[in-house]
């Protein structure tokens, strides 16, 4: 498959076939599931046309830095600006793992992960941090930086169209969110981003993944040190908390994409439709730049919803932004949804408890 450009057109064919040994085609398709398997892309990727224009679905975000006090990557690359340290990070961390023991006393099935880290001094916190879990839709990050790493030498790309068939889709699990497309309308490859981060889209992430292909996403799996296990199935533990939670902490110090493309992967994230987790915790006016995962599995026979459940995100408190991960695994979504919150509330809490202090003594880890 070649890489289209503006100028030039990429026909995704009806029934196309799937490229052979591809480990990414093959671990996507399983993880986001099919009720059939008659999938196939029959889109065409290209650039606009004048006839096209009026049927084409634009982005409509603008920059959040023009429009907003905060800015979501660091303010340090662009000043010598610095922020005061988290403080008494010992209790700090005592604090989490009496709620971890706790729960699992009451919810002995459940594994969890905990992962914290200030994003200005790198003081971090890791409960069960070694611990192994499935991505699930998680796995879109990786593939949208993949997306903007194109797109850094050949921005073009994000103005390329897709021409979108409900019928290819048909089968396709949908997920809670996702969004709802109009059957023959065009849209650029920069909306089909944006749906895939701010709705959690699957038919946008197929869309992508065929656009992509592996040696793109192998260059994103290099720099971030984690990689998709060949034949790997949606039950496939292989993410580790902190190593996930690195890609937050890449985005915002602009170490993988640059400045322009760090941003436009922030602003999708702080977009995100997902109202659980951690963001039900964190105070409305408080921006979060996040993803989600769940994977359901079937267990003897018997579905189990959320049987893992995973949330990630930089907390924009002013002056002191964090990183915070929490991957769960367990046999109720609810119970895991609520761990995830209680987890969020509690750090956020303590991080607000230490920035009203009066005292400005800095923790040397």
């Amino acid at each position: 498959m070649q890489l289209f450009h503006a100028a030039t057109n990429l026909y995704l064919q009806s029934n196309y076939p799937m490229p052979q040994l591809k480990k990414y085609y093959s671990y996507v398709l399983v993880a986001i599931s099919f009720a059939t398997g008659g999938f196939a892309v029959s889109g065409l990727l290209k650039g606009e046309s004048k006839q096209e224009k009026e049927t084409v679905a634009q982005t409509t975000t603008v920059s959040t830095e023009e429009n907003n006090s905060f800015s979501l990557i660091n303010k340090s690359l662009n000043s010598s600006y610095q922020n005061e340290g988290i403080r008494e990070l010992e209790p700090f961390s005592n604090l989490i793992e009496d709620y971890i023991k706790k729960a699992k006393q009451k919810n002995p099935e459940i594994l969890i992960s905990y992962y914290f880290r200030d994003l200005d001094n790198g003081i971090w916190i890791g409960i069960n941090e070694k611990e192994e879990f499935a991505p699930a839709s998680l796995f879109k990050l990786p593939l949208m930086l993949a997306i903007l790493k194109e797109a850094e030498s050949n921005p073009a790309i994000l103005s390329a169209t897709y021409q979108y068939y409900t019928k290819d889709f048909a089968g396709l699990d949908k997920g809670d969110e996702g969004y709802e497309k109009k059957d023959g309308s065009f849209y650029s490859l920069d909306e089909l981003l944006r749906q895939m981060i701010v709705y959690s889209d699957n038919e946008a992430a197929l869309i992508l993944l065929k656009y992509i292909g592996d040696d793109k996403l192998e260059a994103v799996e290099k720099f971030l040190s984690q990689s998709v296990p060949e034949n790997g199935k949606a039950t496939t533990n292989f993410i580790k908390v902190k190593n996930y939670a690195s890609i937050f902490r890449v985005l915002y110090n602009c170490t993988f994409l640059n400045k322009d493309m760090s941003l436009k992967a922030l602003n999708y994230l702080s977009q995100s439709q997902y109202k659980n987790g951690i963001r039900k915790s964190i105070p409305a006016e408080i921006p979060i730049a996040h993803k989600y995962g769940i994977r359901d599995i079937e267990l003897n026979g018997t579905k189990i919803k959320g049987y893992q459940l995973h949330h990630f995100g930089i907390v924009y408190y002013p002056n002191k932004p964090f990183t915070i991960g929490i991957m769960t695994r367990g046999k109720n979504q609810q119970v895991s949804d609520e761990i995830i919150s209680e987890l969020a509330r509690i750090t956020y809490t303590e991080v607000n408890r230490q920035m009203q202090q009066k005292s400005t003594e800095r923790i040397i880890p």
